[in-house]
């Protein structure tokens, strides 16, 4: 690499659900300076999840400013920036004076479950799946085949707009002037960054919400109707790269910075993972697990629950991912934390190995957020089923970490028995990607080799290779596969008395799942 590329730098924020970091990379991918501040999530009322936007907003200029100071650069030297974004967590604004209506309502926010339930069994519902099944079998067209089976969810945006609509007289009535705004995360930070002159969101971030339609690659007008919904009150939808993002305002760092890209968490860290290739999957272990496996130039359509979402969109690339995820993945690891069975996560991969007589019998269902695809039941709960009196805690600490390497299993069998991709290999990042005890467990039940990268942040090194792409840091994806690094390759066991031991544990675990389903019920019915 030439020295003049080595020279030029891409600032990258990265917006997680519990913290915001700022990096500066150079040309040769290297971190020169880096700051991390944690999110604070707020609960005023039970099920409620909240970021304060003055709280997101004081946490994005200060990890910015700390990670420039740490670089040792000035923001004149910066070529370029961009942003990743966790998604489907949103905020509204009065248009004129730029004040939130609201907090940000994120996707771990279930104040909308009645309207979800309520929507789920009206006849509405029913006659739209009824409506799309019957187009589905007349044109084929795979929108349809999704459409007939639609469950709406907590986690999308759809529900909890609604319910902020219904429930907030001032953005209602702003929403029936034309005097509203609505943005996910990477809208209303560019909002801010731009001084209020921008207003877009990006084909990633768009399709997470339930109101893009991935099939169409614009809003689905029908949503708007069905929901009530105002239109007019949604981003322009743009290219996941580019010039029209504008740049950071000077009055902020001193300096006017190019914002070249803005990507939703999980298509970045695909794009950091090197996923350029039809077929090429990743895996994310962080606050919630995600499987996303690239399904080219073609939304993924999907009967078991697996999501259909845009990679990206540039100039010269369009790129879907099927996906699917895991909520509890954090939250099991802090339960576990909180009860002592462990004293440190770090510790858990060897208190797990250090259980000599495993217990076949024992297991966790990580269901505190219910049971995603392909069980789908976000009734369920969690549990550990099979304990006996000489269960000991690393016993637990085990069937802990094993019940995240079966959810992860799960979505791996569910994309191979509804797919033709060919998955060789999987790229794993995230912070629990670190723990060696899960991620061989998942190269076992897979038969995959899974390649660990050098560093869990993937999703900043996937938005400053769009971001440093666009600009001219670096000039193809050949240059980017160049700069990745793997730490380890876990390559799944050959030793057959073993994998078969191991394929009864996990069926056996699949059961006990679904002694812990319709749990979260009205009671009258158990």
């Amino acid at each position: 690499m030439d020295p003049q590329t080595a020279r030029k730098s891409v600032l990258v924020l990265d917006v997680g659900t519990t913290t915001v970091k700022a990096f500066i990379f150079d040309g040769t991918a290297q971190v020169l300076g880096q700051a991390s501040v944690k999110l604070n999530l707020v609960y005023p009322h039970p099920g409620w999840v909240e970021i304060k936007p003055d709280h997101l907003w004081d946490c994005v200029v200060r990890v910015i400013q700390e990670a420039q100071k740490d670089s040792g650069i000035g923001f004149k030297e910066i070529t370029c920036m961009g942003i990743s974004t966790l998604r489907a967590t949103f905020v509204t604004w009065n248009k004129t004076t730029g004040k939130e209506f609201h907090n940000f309502i994120t996707w771990k926010d279930i104040r909308a479950d009645a309207l979800v339930k309520s929507w789920n069994q009206s006849l509405t519902m029913k006659g739209l799946r009824a409506g799309s099944g019957a187009l589905h079998f007349l044109t084929g067209q795979k929108r349809f085949k999704v459409a007939s089976i639609l469950s709406l969810q907590n986690k999308m945006v759809n529900m909890r707009l609604l319910w902020a609509l219904q429930n907030c007289p001032d953005l209602a009535q702003a929403a029936k002037s034309s005097n509203a705004l609505f943005g996910t995360v990477d809208t209303w930070l560019l909002y801010k960054l731009s001084k209020g002159s921008k207003h877009m969101s990006d084909v990633g971030n768009a399709s997470a919400t339930g109101l893009y339609d991935p099939f169409t690659m614009a809003y689905g007008d029908w949503a708007f109707k069905l929901f009530g919904i105002p239109q007019n009150i949604m981003p322009e939808v743009v290219d996941t790269a580019g010039s029209h993002f504008g740049a950071v305002d000077p009055s902020i760092f001193g300096s006017s910075i190019p914002i070249r890209s803005i990507m939703a968490d999980q298509s970045a860290a695909a794009f950091g993972s090197g996923c350029f290739q039809l077929g090429d999957a990743k895996m994310t272990l962080g606050t919630g697990s995600f499987l996303d496996v690239n399904s080219g130039q073609k939304p993924h359509a999907s009967i078991n629950g697996l999501v259909p979402v845009i990679g990206w969109r540039t100039k010269d690339d369009l790129v879907f991912f099927a996906e699917g995820c895991k909520n509890d993945t954090s939250s099991v690891i802090e339960w576990g934390l909180g009860m002592n069975f462990f004293e440190d996560p770090a510790e858990t991969s060897d208190i797990a190995e250090s259980v000599a007589n495993q217990d076949f019998s024992l297991f966790f269902v990580p269901g505190f957020c219910g049971l995603q695809a392909p069980i789908s039941d976000p009734s369920a709960t969690a549990g550990l089923i099979g304990m006996n009196p000489k269960t000991s805690r690393p016993d637990i600490v085990r069937a802990i970490l094993e019940s995240i390497a079966f959810t992860m299993k799960q979505l791996v069998q569910t994309m191979d028995e509804e797919s033709d991709y060919e998955i060789k290999d999987i790229q794993i990042d995230g912070g629990v990607s670190c723990n060696n005890f899960i991620v061989q467990m998942i190269a076992n039940l897979t038969g995959r080799p899974i390649f660990r990268a050098s560093s869990s942040e993937m999703s900043a090194f996937g938005t400053a290779f769009m971001a440093g792409l666009n600009e001219g840091v670096w000039n193809s994806l050949e240059d980017l596969k160049k700069l990745r690094s793997i730490e380890r390759v876990f390559q799944p066991c050959q030793d057959e008395k073993h994998l078969a031991d191991l394929k009864r544990h996990y069926e056996r675990w699949i059961a006990a799942c679904h002694r812990f389903t319709h749990w979260n019920t009205d009671t009258k019915s158990l």
